[in-house]
Parts: C-alpha cells; structure tokens; sequence
C-alpha cells in the first residue's frame, strides 16, 4: 500500500520516520528474488533498498576489503570482485537479488556462505535512530540466517567483504570439483557455477520461480539413523557435532513430487527444490502448493521443510499441532 526506495541513508531515515507517523511497520525489499507475496493488499510500508556503492575499503598483510551498498546487484558485485582479481565469492555467482539481501538471508551454494567473507556491516537501527558499524562476529550468522532475521528494526546500508591473499578454490560440492579439474583460477570457478546452475535450474525469466524453496533440513543423527531405514541412499552433510545436513530435494524427490503441478504451481523437473509458478498463479496459490509439499514430506519421514523465501504478509508456514 505504501512504497519508497531508498539511495542514501537520509532517505532511509525519512522512510522509517514517514512509516511511525503512518502506524506501519516497514518491511525492507531487496531484489524481491527471495519473497513470496500471499496477499492482494500488503498493509505495511515497503522500502525498497536502493544504495549503490563499490569501494576499496582497506587492506592489510591478509586481505583486500571492499565495501558495496545494499542496493548492489549481487551477481553483479561478484563479477566485479572477480574480474579485478579479487578472489572469494565466485561459488555464489548467478543467485539472484542484492547486496544488502544476501546478507541478511546468508545466502549459500556449492559449499559456500556468504557470511564466511563478510568483515563488518555498516547498520541504520531504527529503535535507536543511530548508525553504526557490525562486526562479522555480531551477525550471527548460520545456515540461511542472520542477526538481521530477528532484528527488524536493522537495516543494512552497507557491507565490506573481506578477500584473501591466500585463496584456495572451494571445491567441497564434488559436481563443481568434476567441472573444473585441478587448480583452477577464481574465473573459472565462477564459470563452473554459473553453467551448473543453469543447467539445473529453471530460469526465473522465463519460469518465474524463487530458486530454492526449502530449507535444507537438520538433524539429530539418532533421526538420521532412522530415515535410512526408509531410504538407504539418503544423502547427508556432516556439519559437525551431533546433526546432520540432509538434502530437501532428495526428500521431495522420494515423495513423489518432483515435477508435480497443482492448480499452475508445481516443483521443477529438473530440481525438485524448486517451486515455479507455471501459469501465473497468484501468490496464495505458491503458498499452498508449498505447504502441500511440506505436509506430503512431513507424512511421508516425518521431516518438516521450512521455506527459504519470505513470505508475506508474515505468519507460521506449518500447521498448529504439527
């Protein structure tokens, strides 16, 4: 209902303020890649983060910092480190949205986090109407979370990562170690990941999809012990400790519903972690084939999804009781 984008930090304040005289709540957008609108009127005030900025920060004897602003083009800034020698992000190219939004959502893929190379944040706190610097360390970051996911009155401004003098490839995902061979350089990473992730997943501009759905769930290895009596090859990801990583498109896959459709929504065929809107159904419609998917995996191991999207207006994705 009431929307405004934001290039400078001035205008972020403005935001927040013109929000408080409204009585709304203000929900910060990114690229939108990662949100899934359920509602026909969305009541709250919707600013859109439209800082720009690419900066050498600082260096020292063990990396070059560069600071980027939240409304950057993620896949974007990574070329851009990449082209100019900066090693360290090219395992998270072509995923969609922003800066100030990956962030937040400490986005993955192919055995890398973003959160691993973030040196500090440069932070607007609306309860406190102040500015201020975050160390890495007081992110919390985790898989697919960040102090951000609990604080909402933090918006990101701006983000300085730090790029090692010392860069090893990343080569943990063994599809991606297959494409390159030995030794490869950052660019030929990058173009590794980018023909995987085209290859596997549907293109958002002709297939409009949030990418991966599902949360890749975690478990105590005693839940383990008990699904691979139902699925002898489940894959699994020692994160260390007593849990484990399982993979939720394998579930999805084992539940039958991998390129599965209902009412134009339906899991992609070539990857059963992506949920595609066939026909332009409305965003309620998402919602409920997700949960579908969720109950089905659920009855089928007991296992719950949980979205990786934001879905809005906010409210619990499983049912009471479960």
């Amino acid at each position: 209902r009431y929307f405004a984008r934001a290039t400078t930090e001035a205008q972020v304040r403005e935001a927040f303020a013109k929000a408080k005289k409204l009585g709304l709540d203000v929900f910060v957008l990114g690229g939108g890649s990662n949100l899934v609108i359920s509602a026909k009127c969305f009541e709250a005030f919707v600013l859109e983060m439209g800082i720009r900025g690419f900066s050498r920060a600082f260096e020292d004897e063990k990396a070059v910092y560069i600071r980027a602003g939240a409304g950057e083009n993620w896949h974007a800034f990574v070329e851009r480190t990449v082209s100019l020698g900066f090693a360290g992000l090219e395992n998270l190219a072509m995923i969609y949205g922003t800066v100030g939004g990956a962030v937040v959502q400490n986005i993955g893929a192919y055995g890398s986090e973003v959160g691993a190379f973030v040196h500090s944040v440069t932070i607007y706190d609306a309860s406190k109407n102040e500015t201020r610097e975050l160390s890495a360390g007081e992110l919390d970051f985790s898989y697919r979370h960040s102090v951000f996911k609990d604080k909402k009155d933090w918006v990101v401004l701006f983000a300085t990562f730090a790029f090692a003098r010392d860069w090893e490839p990343n080569l943990s995902y063994e599809g991606l170690k297959k494409a390159v061979g030995e030794k490869p350089c950052a660019r030929e990473v990058m173009d590794a990941v980018m023909a995987l992730r085209q290859r596997k997943l549907p293109d958002p501009k002709t297939t409009p999809n949030a990418g991966s759905f599902f949360k890749n769930p975690i478990v105590p290895k005693a839940e383990y012990a008990r699904l691979i009596e139902k699925i002898p090859d489940l894959v699994h990801y020692d994160i260390g400790g007593a849990r484990l990583k399982l993979s939720a498109a394998q579930l999805i896959d084992k539940a039958g519903l991998k390129g599965v459709r209902r009412e134009g929504v339906g899991t992609s065929e070539k990857h059963a972690l992506v949920v595609c809107n066939f026909e332009a159904a409305s965003g309620q419609a998402v919602e409920d084939f997700a949960r579908y998917v969720s109950d089905t995996v659920f009855e089928r191991f007991g296992i719950k999804l949980e979205p990786e999207p934001v879905i809005v207006p906010a409210h619990p994705f499983f049912h009471e009781g479960e």
